[in-house]
Formats: structure tokens, sequence, C-alpha cells
């Protein structure tokens, strides 16, 4: 048998500098269940489109991670369950995302994790304390925005022989 190696500092190798995911048993089960639901997801976001398109799991389960905060009762649960994680579950969803939001980005000194959900709320509207307190994590991503009603989409039906013609 032989072995061989080397120091890759000595032939002038950048080395990169990994430090371990720190997770509870439960946030490891999330990333388990995580990962069940990005594939699914994207397996059927395959199956519907013939287009390219990209998407980021992870980010879609901090983004429903964050309606989560907000549901209550059935709704709750469903989000739960698309997820993959137990009825009831909000607060441990919370700490898994802030965990993963706090760590990921200082897992190693060459990858950068930016993450763009947002939390977009009309400046008439009130948000609940309890929403609002429920993680720093989602304050932080929370804008207070003038949201107008969205105007009618023009009219594309024509009839036949004659122009199309947009209204509004």
């Amino acid at each position: 048998m032989l072995l061989t190696g080397c120091d890759l500092s000595v032939v002038g190798i950048e080395t990169n500098p990994y430090k371990d995911l720190s997770l509870s048993t439960k946030a490891v089960e999330y990333v388990e269940k995580g990962n069940d639901f990005s594939l699914n997801f994207l397996e059927k976001a395959c199956e519907s489109s013939e287009n390219s398109f990209v998407i980021s799991p992870l980010s879609l389960q901090f983004l429903l991670g964050m309606i989560l905060d907000g549901a209550q009762g059935q709704t709750a649960d469903e989000i739960c369950n698309v997820l993959g994680y137990g009825a009831g579950e909000t607060d441990s969803v919370n700490d898994y995302c802030k965990s993963m939001l706090t760590q990921l980005p200082k897992l190693d000194g060459k990858t950068t994790l930016k993450i763009a959900n947002a939390i977009l709320v009309d400046k008439r509207g009130e948000l609940l304390d309890s929403y609002r307190t429920r993680s720093p994590i989602i304050t932080k991503r929370m804008s207070r925005v003038s949201i107008s009603p969205m105007a009618p989409l023009p009219s594309t039906k024509s009839t036949p022989g004659a122009a199309a013609t947009p209204t509004g």
C-alpha cells in the first residue's frame, strides 16, 4: 500500500479553513426534512415548466418560515406539513432558521450567502406585536412600503377579424 500527501501551504495553494455547523438534534431533523422538501419542490417545478428558471429552495424554506410566524391554526399546521415539520413547531422552526442564517455565512472564508427574502408591510397597516417580536431575524427583513391597489390588466380579448386594442 502506498500513501502520499502534501502540505498544501508548501506548494503555495491557499487553504480554506472550514468551520463546523452546530445544530441541535431537532435542527438536524429540519435539515433532512428541508432537503426532502427542496428535492420534491424542484421535481414539481421541473415537471410543470419547460422554461429555464432559478429557484433557491433554502430561500423558499426561510420565506415560508417567515410566513409561518404570522399564521395560526390550520394554516400554520399546513405550512409545517409542507415543510415536513411537526404541527405547532413555529418556535423551533424560528430557532432553526435563525441558527442557519447566523451560521451559514461564517462556515468558510470563500462562500457568501445572501438571502433576499423580505416581508413588505403596507405603511397604512399594522403588524401584531406577537409577529414583530417573534424573531429579531425577521424584523430585520421587514420594510414598510406604500402598496397601491393593482389596476386591472388590459383586456387582450379580440373579435375574430378585428385588431386587438388594449384598454385602460
